[in-house]
This record gives C-alpha cells, sequence and structure tokens, in this order.
C-alpha cells in the first residue's frame, strides 16, 4: 500500500510533485484537522458507491468517472502553469494536465457543486467552495488529502481567493454577501464585511492590501483587507457587475457587468475607456497592458490603454486565466480551452462535461441522449447497448413512453417531435412544430394520442399516426408541463404564464383554470385522478382537486433559497409524492400528514419514477445519473452513469456493471488515513485485493 502511493507520487507532474512543499503558506504552516471519517463510511455523500466494501489500509472508497458527471463550474491554474483543477456539479475537484488533457488526481468530500477553487501560490494547498453544502475546505495539493473543513456559514459558499502572499485566504457567499478572511499564522477566520447582495466575485489587490468585489445591485466596492471598510466604489453602484479584476501591476481594474465593460485607474476610480457591451468575465496579461474580456458571443483581446480589439476569441470561456507570457486557459461547462492570444491560435480543447440524464421508466429499456442529438436503448439489467435512434438535428430535451412501451416519443430544439419504434429503432413520423420549440410531451394512458405544448402557447393533441387532433389555445407563454389523468378523460397543462388549465381532450374543451404562484415546471395526476400536484418556480408544491380546483395543501419546501420543483411522481398506493428540486435536493412526502424523507442527488433533478410495487423510486439529475432509493427509509441504493457510448451500473457495496470500453473511462479513489488516492482498476486490484463481481449488481426490481 504505502509503496503503490509512493510511485503513484513519484509518477506525478510538476505541480504536484514534493518540491511543493504542501501546507508552506506564508508566516504559517496548516495544521491539519483529524480526518472526520468514520471508517467504510462513503466517501462523501453523493459518492457513487454509497455503502462501500470494508478493505484493509482504506477508510472508505469509490468508483468516479474521468470526466466530470454534470457541467464545470470552477477553475484554478497551479502556480507553475502545467495543472488545472476544476469543479463541477459532481462535488469533485478534478486535476488535470493542461498540455495532454489527462487526469492526474481527484478529490472527493464536497456534498454540493463546487462553486470555487484556488491554488495557493507556493502550489502546496488549493481552497474549495461547496456552494450549498456551506462548508470551505483546504487540502493537500500533493496527496489529494482533506486538511481542514471550515463550517461557520449558514448560506452558499462560492467564491474563493488567496492572497498574493498566500498567507491569507478569502471567502465569500450567501445573499447577505457575506466576506470570511483566514490566516494562515493565527489558524483563525473571521467575518471581514457583510456587502448587503451576493458576491459575484472577488479579487485581491497585487500588494494585498485590498480586495475588489462585484456585488449584485450594489456595484463594485474596493475594500481594505484588514479591516473590511469601503475606500472607494468604481463605477455605477445599480449596474449588476459580473467582475471586478485587478490588473498585475495594481494600477487598473477591469469591471464588467450587464450593460458595459470598463476599465479604471486606481486609486481614485478615473474611467479610461467603456465598451457597451455586457461582460462576463476577464484576466489580465502579466505586463498588464492587455485583457481578455468574455463577450456574450465571444472572447476578445483588448488593449488595456484604450479598450481596442486585437484579437477575436469565437470560442465563449466563462473562467479564465493568463498563464505565463502568451497563453490563456479558460472553460466553459463543457471544455477546457488553451489559447495563445498573440496569434489567436487554438492550442487544445479538452471535452470534459455535459449534462445527460439516463432516462429510467420501470422496465422499459433505459433511454440516454438527452441534450445531444440521437437516443440509444439499453438492457437496464445488463447495461448492453440495444439500438440507437437517430434523425433529430438538434438537441434532444424531453423522452417519453407509452405505458405499454410500443412507442417513444422524443422532441428536441430542431422544432419536432419525433415517433419511433423501441423495438427496431425505426423513426415512424416526424411532426413539426416550427417555429415553435417543444417544451413537453406526453402520452394519454391507452397510447393512442400524444400532447405537445410549446414556446408558441399552443396545446397540440396529436394521434399515434401522426396525424394533429386539435390545437388548443388558451396559455399565454409557454407551455412548460403536461400530465394526462390515469383514465384519459383529463389532461392538465402548465407553463410560464402561472396557469394550470385543465382540458377534455375528447372535446378540445378548456374546463378549469387554476392560478399558480409561479411558472409551472412539473404536473402529476395522483392514481385515481382525483388530485393534481404542481411543481412551480418558488419551491411550492400544489395539490388541487380535480373536480373543483380546490386547494388542498402546498410548500413542502427545503431551505429559504426556495429552489424550483423540477419533477414531481405519485407512488402507485397515492400516500407519497415524490418532489424533485433544483438544487439537487429531494423528497418523498406524505402529502397526507406532511411527513417528508429527504433524498439527495449531485445535480438538478429531472425526473422521479416509482416502482410498479411503490418500494422504491428512481430518479435522474443533469450529472448523468440515475439514483434509486428505498421507500421506506429514504436509503440510497445504486446507481447508473450515462457515459455516452457505456452505461454504468453500481451496486451500492461498489460492484458494477458495463462493457469493456468503460475500463479506460473510471477511476477509483480511496482514503487512506494519510491521502486520498486515485487509482486505475489494475492499481486498486493490485493494492488493496478487491474483486468486481458484476453479478452482485441490484440496482431495485421494476
Amino acid at each position: 500500500m504505502l509503496l503503490l502511493g509512493t510511485l503513484l507520487l513519484g509518477a506525478l507532474p510538476a505541480g504536484l510533485s514534493r518540491a511543493a512543499e504542501p501546507g508552506r503558506l506564508g508566516p504559517g504552516v496548516i495544521q491539519p484537522e483529524p480526518l472526520a471519517r468514520l471508517p467504510d463510511s462513503p466517501l462523501g455523500q453523493f459518492a457513487l458507491v454509497s455503502q462501500p466494501l470494508p478493505l484493509d489500509d482504506a477508510l472508505s472508497w469509490t468508483i468516479e468517472t474521468r470526466r466530470p458527471r454534470g457541467e464545470l463550474i470552477s477553475l484554478a491554474i497551479s502556480p507553475d502553469g502545467r495543472l488545472a483543477a476544476i469543479g463541477g456539479d459532481d462535488t469533485a475537484i478534478r486535476i488535470w494536465d493542461i498540455a495532454t488533457g489527462k487526469l492526474v488526481r481527484t478529490m472527493l468530500g464536497h456534498d454540493r457543486d463546487l462553486e470555487g477553487v484556488a491554488w495557493s501560490p507556493d502550489g502546496g494547498t488549493l481552497v474549495s467552495t461547496g456552494g450549498t453544502d456551506c462548508t470551505v475546505r483546504l487540502w493537500d495539493a500533493r496527496t489529494s488529502m482533506p486538511l481542514r473543513m471550515f463550517e461557520d456559514f449558514d448560506d452558499d459558499a462560492e467564491h474563493v481567493a488567496w492572497s498574493p502572499d498566500g498567507g491569507r485566504f478569502v471567502a465569500a457567499g450567501g445573499n447577505s454577501g457575506w466576506i470570511w478572511l483566514w490566516q494562515a499564522a493565527t489558524q483563525q477566520g473571521r467575518l471581514l464585511s457583510a456587502m448587503g447582495d451576493r458576491v459575484a466575485s472577488i479579487d485581491w489587490s497585487p500588494d494585498g492590501r485590498r480586495l475588489a468585489v462585484a456585488v449584485g445591485h450594489k456595484g463594485v466596492s474596493i475594500i481594505d483587507a484588514q479591516s473590511g471598510k469601503t475606500l472607494e466604489r468604481p463605477g455605477d453602484d445599480q449596474n449588476s457587475p459580473a467582475f471586478a479584476r485587478w490588473s498585475p501591476n495594481g494600477r487598473l481594474l477591469a469591471v464588467g457587468s450587464e450593460t458595459h465593460c470598463a476599465v479604471y485607474e486606481m486609486p481614485g476610480a478615473k474611467r479610461r475607456w467603456e465598451i457597451a457591451r455586457r461582460g462576463f468575465g476577464a484576466c489580465w496579461s502579466p505586463d498588464s497592458s492587455q485583457l481578455m474580456l468574455v463577450l456574450p458571443d465571444r472572447t476578445q483581446l483588448v488593449s488595456a490603454a484604450d479598450g481596442k480589439t486585437r484579437r477575436s476569441f469565437e470560442t465563449f470561456m466563462f473562467d479564465l486565466r493568463w498563464v505565463g507570457a502568451d497563453r490563456v486557459v479558460g472553460i466553459n461547462t463543457t471544455q477546457l480551452c488553451v489559447w495563445q492570444p498573440s496569434t489567436g491560435t487554438r492550442l487544445a480543447v479538452h471535452e470534459l462535461g455535459w449534462r445527460s440524464p439516463p432516462v429510467v421508466s420501470g422496465v422499459l429499456p433505459l433511454v440516454t441522449g438527452i441534450a445531444t442529438t440521437q437516443l440509444v436503448l439499453w438492457n437496464r439489467e445488463s447495461g448492453r447497448k440495444l439500438r440507437t435512434l437517430e434523425g433529430h438535428t438538434a438537441a434532444i430535451t424531453a423522452v417519453a413512453w407509452t405505458r405499454k412501451g410500443d412507442l417513444l416519443a422524443s422532441a428536441a430544439d430542431d422544432h419536432t417531435v419525433r415517433l419511433w419504434d423501441p423495438a427496431t429503432g425505426r423513426l415512424l413520423r416526424t411532426l413539426d412544430h416550427r417555429p415553435a420549440y417543444v417544451m413537453a410531451i406526453a402520452w394519454s394512458p391507452d397510447g393512442k394520442t400524444l400532447a405537445s405544448g410549446a414556446t408558441d402557447h399552443a396545446l397540440r393533441l396529436w394521434s399515434a399516426d401522426g396525424n394533429e387532433r386539435a390545437k388548443l389555445r388558451g396559455h399565454q407563454q409557454s407551455i412548460t408541463a403536461l400530465a394526462w389523468a390515469p383514465r384519459g378523460n383529463l389532461l392538465a397543462s402548465g407553463g410560464a404564464d402561472s396557469v394550470v388549465r385543465l382540458w377534455d381532450p375528447a372535446a378540445g374543451k378548456l374546463q378549469r383554470e387554476i392560478p399558480t404562484t409561479r411558472e409551472v415546471y412539473a404536473l402529476a395526476f395522483s392514481p385515481n385522478g382525483s388530485i393534481l400536484a404542481g411543481g412551480t418556480s418558488d419551491a411550492a408544491v400544489q395539490l388541487w382537486q380535480t373536480v373543483s380546483g380546490r386547494r388542498l395543501n402546498t410548500d413542502v419546501k427545503s431551505d429559504e433559497q426556495a429552489p424550483a420543483v423540477r419533477a414531481l411522481s405519485w407512488s402507485p398506493d397515492g400516500k407519497i409524492v415524490a418532489v424533485g428540486r433544483e438544487n439537487a435536493v429531494g423528497h418523498l412526502w406524505d402529502w397526507r400528514v406532511s411527513s417528508v424523507i429527504d433524498i439527495l442527488t449531485v445535480a438538478e433533478f429531472r425526473y422521479l419514477n416509482w416502482s410498479s410495487n411503490g418500494k422504491g423510486v428512481v430518479g435522474g439529475d443533469l450529472a448523468r445519473t440515475a439514483y434509486f432509493w428505498d421507500r421506506a427509509s429514504g436509503i440510497r441504493g445504486g446507481v447508473i452513469v450515462n457515459q455516452g457510448d457505456h452505461v454504468l451500473l453500481i451496486s451500492p457495496e461498489g460492484f458494477y456493471r458495463a462493457g469493456a470500453a468503460v475500463e479506460p473511462d473510471i477511476v477509483f479513489v480511496v482514503q487512506t488515513p494519510g491521502e486520498q488516492l486515485t487509482l486505475t482498476r489494475a492499481e486498486f486490484m493490485s493494492a488493496f485485493g478487491w474483486r468486481n463481481n458484476p453479478s452482485l449488481v441490484k440496482l431495485g426490481k421494476f
């Protein structure tokens, strides 16, 4: 075990070598806390292995994918410019070799998406923020060992930045715009300031004395890094700034907002120039003479003297860093990109992240391909590919099965709905919605009628042979949710106009309008059709009697931030409503007694479905993963991960099933008393004697 760890460390790139001397931060040295992890407990709340088998010399372990599950959110570059630390939807920090695009290490521990990550100036330590897990964490960048966790916060932790001398860092977040300062010399943290609105960015001045803070609707403030007092306010206080970035020489400040980008001479905040375009991000050249600006449709290299464009880059990068004399590294939601500013040459593009939940519907084939242009059907028990459905020309947004599974409908951004024969993969019909985008589709219980709602405010009813039976008007904005009553005698539609409408589909007539609190994202009828549940963008779950429209109950919320309800599903006995939210929190809600069991995923829920026996529920999220839960306890079972060209089925104990192609795409992350290892399957088997047993992969009977 120790020999393997030594060999692995010896092979690391220079940015993670022992020469970095982790923990040496300016005037102080980090004092690690005891590792607060019980042996054989899961390696994080969202680890793919939820009940890891005990292994000698390991406190815990899990399987993880090499590429992020979901979208990229945060970026940090090692001081030597060789490594990129990236955080995203799936809570992991992944360290990548920028030149080769190879994964070096994975760090697990956060319980929510990685909103912020920063590398210490000496290269030895990483600090990260976990969004709604409300924690800030320090890591040894060489061994991936968790060093310290700070839980001083009662709201989101979103931004983090090291001081230039490496002896301090600041974290910021929350609706109050709190800024928290930690000092290595004293090993203590304290509240530095509360800005009064959400912080969009925070940046140290090169001399380490001031902080530039972009704050919600309160503009940019320059605050004293010791006292937290505001020293000056560059620009308009009401223009919703997105960033404020110091030039390396400390004499200029770049600011981007919803309306413009500008450069100010500091101190004094005299405006040097302005571009009347929205700004999303920026980075300075080392000599402070040039600035990369992220605009809505491109990234531009401009002169710091006058703001004139020197070069344009078509790739959008919302977070970027100037590395060395002539290289810019940036990320968007799916890519790590490297550019040469002087020539405009794109040096590298590494495809890393994407959002595409696998869709589990009872015993029917597993479906992947959401957010791509083709669907793939899989055997849910074996993970074997059945067939590919090709025809869409833009990203697929929704799929819907008939109850018998003899037809599959898919909607896409190509303005069409397509009907497929799942047994052969043959395209049967194409339903044209031009110029509207289809937002929701749903089959009637008998499988003879497909309902579709679109951005043209119309609700259309189609026969299974592709003929349009009716176009129902009434909504004033886009239709975003549809649901059929179990007997097919009612059709519910909801949308951006904050109204639920009940229709008689046979007569094509509106029966009732039910006002809601906000935009409707999800609808579901109870098994007997007597109650309709609706989920809205303000977090409410509302219940109405379908006969009278009378409201029965409301407001099952997870926290004060009121995350939107994206998915609803009734248990077969009508006692439990499964609720999925965009903040990855879900509930199994007994609506009769207001009893709630929390269930969780890594990213936003996109659907929830019950097993036919009502004993379990499955939910898919935007981190390419479907999770199975037990109804009685809410305990999580196995998972299915969409890997694009294959699916990965993992049992709670860590056994997995997939084709041979999966091996290069997975790693094993192991927490020992002294480090957190990232191993290949062969290394993991050799070091810990583990053997996979695919026959033990049981995800639940559906």
